[in-house]
């Protein structure tokens, strides 16, 4: 139900005034439109009629090429000295085609409705009810959610050559069924808010799917050297444990891991390559402690963070690097959070996939779009050495495919099972987990009603991968998942992104 409405957009009874606004402003500004639809008597053939219900888009595409989808009315025209009769056909509304599969787009919001189970707390992915307080006694886990909870999340498929949107899945989603049974309920921001389009319009912390781009940005300005190792102690400052501490370094603190630190876990000082595969955060904080907060920032808006796409197919977030007022300017301790994807940086799941097709073309950042026949706007090249590029990718690739990779498999009661179950002889995967901390504060009965606030805290679940044809071993598509609030990238993501893998699979992509 509903399949690609968020995109698509859907109709409504009777124009409103800024339809009839919106309408007049580009007949006046748009010298084509106004040649096509004005009638030689000065008149608009596309006018709304306040006498009639007309249907008019709203949402999506609907919305944005509304008057390229509406269509003109005939005419009939008598010259009253003489009696003749001139008629002028009515027109069809012109087409509108879009990048995306149909059929794609089914099966990947198939694969994330709650009824199949990937996208619904599990025993195997839930948090802990409780947690240990700051004095070591057990309090109640604010990101507790019970098994069975329903997890709202997003998709997106880009077709790396073009930039081309080939699916965009936001969940959950609605279909006319629900805007006629639940009326204003499918648009109400407290509540699970199926109308809000999660792919483009709410933006999340990224987390370590981040730590390639922060790679190639210090490269970039001249902050780290290719080839370069560094040493992961568990922790960025010497005397100081429990700040900036390596994941790793967390779980052994806590009795889950023997090993306090990656250096000692593969034997030497870390690589790239080795960093990105077992997401080190001491070698990425050590980067964004180099570059401090003005190239951080720089860095992440080479990749598109503070633009909006213009999609045309509704509300678009463009992205956050760096506090929204300058007053609050980015600390050199927050710039080094901002390296593994935290603090004051926020993206969508279609800025992620985005960034992972610009580093699988080399450094050449496209406009993605899903209108096929809108302007193809100049690819931009960031400048990136070739050679960090290709130990991101490398990296990227042992992540999924190394057994210490973070992407490589999920543990459940002591056993393992790889992420991904294709062929690794017919597909090939690169890709990265990221689990990123977000807190929102919910009206639930709006901001004049009596209930304060709802506090909403938890892991974001993100996992990002390149995939192509092993024989080519060349990623041919990017995908972007994100799970709200549903904790560990590689065991809610992870699984999800296998399906979509299956689904290119079976329509024929690899």
């Amino acid at each position: 139900e509903g399949v690609a409405i968020h995109i698509v957009g859907w109709l409504r009874d009777h124009a409103q005034e800024e339809d009839i606004r919106r309408r007049a402003t580009r007949i006046e500004v748009d010298r084509a439109f106004r040649e096509r639809v004005m009638s030689e008597d000065d008149a608009d053939r596309g006018f709304y009629d306040p006498a009639l219900a007309e249907r008019v888009g709203s949402g999506g595409v609907e919305s944005s090429m509304e008057s390229d989808l509406r269509g003109l009315r005939g005419q009939r025209i008598v010259q009253l000295e003489t009696g003749s009769t001139r008629v002028v056909e009515a027109k069809r509304g012109r087409d509108v085609r879009l990048t995306l599969d149909i059929a794609l787009q089914a099966r990947i919001q198939a694969a994330m409705t709650p009824e199949v189970g990937l996208a619904m707390v599990q025993p195997w992915n839930k948090s802990p009810q409780e947690i240990a307080g700051a004095d070591g006694q057990k309090i109640p886990n604010p990101a507790f959610r019970p098994v069975g909870t329903a997890l709202a999340g997003a998709a997106v498929v880009l077709d790396v050559d073009s930039g081309e949107v080939l699916a965009m899945v936001s969940t959950p989603t609605f279909g006319r069924a629900e805007i006629l049974a639940e009326g204003t309920n499918v648009f109400d921001p407290a509540g699970p808010w199926p109308a809000l389009n999660r792919a483009i319009a709410k933006p999340y912390p990224p987390g370590s799917i981040a730590k390639p781009l922060m790679l190639v940005g210090a490269a970039k300005r001249g902050f780290y050297t290719p080839g370069e190792a560094i040493d992961c102690t568990g922790h960025l400052f010497p005397n100081q444990k429990n700040a900036f501490r390596c994941w790793l370094y967390k779980k052994w603190q806590i009795g889950e891991s023997p090993i306090p630190n990656h250096t000692e876990q593969l034997g030497h000082a870390l690589p790239a390559e080795d960093a990105l595969c077992v997401s080190c955060n001491v070698f990425f904080y050590t980067l964004g402690q180099r570059m401090g907060p003005a190239n951080v920032i720089d860095a992440y808006r080479d990749f598109g963070l503070g633009r909006r796409w213009d999609l045309g197919v509704g509300t678009e977030y463009p992205g956050l690097a760096g506090h929204t007022s300058t007053k609050n300017k980015v600390t050199s301790q927050e710039a080094i959070m901002m390296a593994i994807g935290q603090g004051p940086v926020e993206w969508t799941p279609l800025h992620a996939a985005n960034a992972y097709a610009t580093i699988a073309r080399m450094g050449v950042w496209m406009n993605p779009r899903v209108l096929l026949d809108a302007p193809v706007a100049d690819p931009v090249r960031l400048n990136l050495d070739s050679s960090v590029l290709i130990e991101a990718l490398a990296g990227l690739g042992r992540s999924v495919n190394d057994e210490y990779g973070t992407g490589h498999h999920i543990s459940v009661n002591g056993e393992r099972e790889v992420t991904f179950d294709t062929d690794p002889t017919k597909v090939w995967i690169w890709g990265k987990t990221g689990t990123a901390a977000g807190l929102e504060l919910i009206d639930t009965d709006g901001p004049e009603g009596p209930s304060p606030r709802e506090r909403v805290e938890g892991d974001h679940s993100w996992y990002v991968i390149l995939v192509g044809k092993a024989q080519e071993r060349r990623p041919r598509y990017a995908v972007a998942v994100m799970m709200e609030y549903a904790g560990s990238g590689g065991k809610v993501s992870g699984p999800i992104c296998n399906q979509i893998v299956h689904a290119l699979l079976d329509e024929g992509y690899l």
